[in-house]
């Protein structure tokens, strides 16, 4: 316990010294007008060269962060050209919507059955009863390759009886292609939903020759499209050269080495100013700092 307290003891005199050191410099400042003035000096003169640092670092940033934007843009235009060409490259073509683990393009149809061409397509939404009698041949051959499950392949089935009753509200979504054909079961209160998508199919299908015919043009504009996007790098390289000067600026430069001048000279001169240089050599030699002049 002692030992601690010799140590508290030794730790506050410690204390007291320095901050009575800080306060004998401090007055003595305030008496030595030229210390004070030096003080004063060395103050404006950090103050400048953070200043001079400021402006040239804040040149270079600003810079930068051209240069990043301008990347940026191109990198942009770019992916969306891309994005372009993909699209009309895309045998599929666009995706228009979807219903049901089916999905329409503006090319080809995605089934649970499997892709379909849309050119030539069609689209049914019915009860399975008036499907058996509109659609019997497609619901039949369907069924033969074990497509049709449930009440739908039974009613596809040549063993179907017409007098068996099944229920008049389920719904079913019937796609046929050149390709395939495929059935959707509808939920009973998704009637309108499932005849809209019916009707958005149907449509596409009427679309996807002309959109098929024109496919190779569109193909050909969107890398022409691409080629340039990638090529139109004028705004990168004006950003580029734009840092490249300001990093090379010789004013920026030079007021910062101005600045760090002063601030040596001045961190090396004594309290009234004056350098510390050393003493002019002669002809005998180096004067000495106690020589008296002639």
């Amino acid at each position: 316990m002692s030992g601690f307290m010799a140590f508290v003891s030794a730790l506050i005199v410690l204390v007291v010294l320095i901050a009575g050191g800080l306060t004998f410099r401090a007055k003595r400042r305030r008496r030595d007008p030229l210390a004070a003035e030096h003080h004063a000096e060395l103050k404006v003169a950090r103050k400048g060269l953070r200043e001079a640092e400021k402006a040239r670092n804040d040149a270079i940033r600003n810079a930068q962060r051209s240069l990043r934007s301008a990347e940026r843009a191109h990198a942009k235009q770019v992916r969306q050209a891309q994005s372009a060409l993909s699209e009309v490259t895309n045998p599929d073509g666009k995706r228009i919507g979807s219903y049901g683990g089916v999905k329409l393009h503006e090319l080809a149809v995605h089934t649970p059955n499997g892709r379909g061409d849309l050119i030539g397509a069609s689209a049914t939404v019915d009860t399975a009863g008036n499907l058996v009698l509109s659609k019997r041949p497609t619901l039949t051959r369907m069924a033969a390759g074990g497509l049709l499950l449930g009440p739908l392949g039974a009613l596809g089935s040549l063993a179907f009886q017409k007098t068996k009753k099944h229920d008049a509200r389920e719904l079913y979504l019937l796609i046929e292609t050149p390709d395939l054909a495929s059935v959707v079961k509808c939920p009973a209160d998704e009637g309108l939903k499932a005849r809209s998508f019916a009707a958005k199919i149907n449509t596409a299908a009427k679309q996807a020759e002309a959109i098929a015919a024109a496919r190779p043009g569109q193909i050909q504009e969107a890398r022409k499209t691409l080629a340039s996007a990638e090529a139109d790098t004028a705004a990168v390289e004006s950003a580029r050269a734009e840092l490249a000067q300001v990093e090379g600026d010789t004013v920026l430069s030079e007021h910062v080495e101005v600045a760090q001048a002063r601030l040596l000279a001045l961190e090396a001169a004594r309290p009234s100013g004056q350098l510390a240089l050393p003493a002019p050599a002669t002809d005998d030699g180096p004067a000495k700092s106690g020589d008296a002049s002639p």
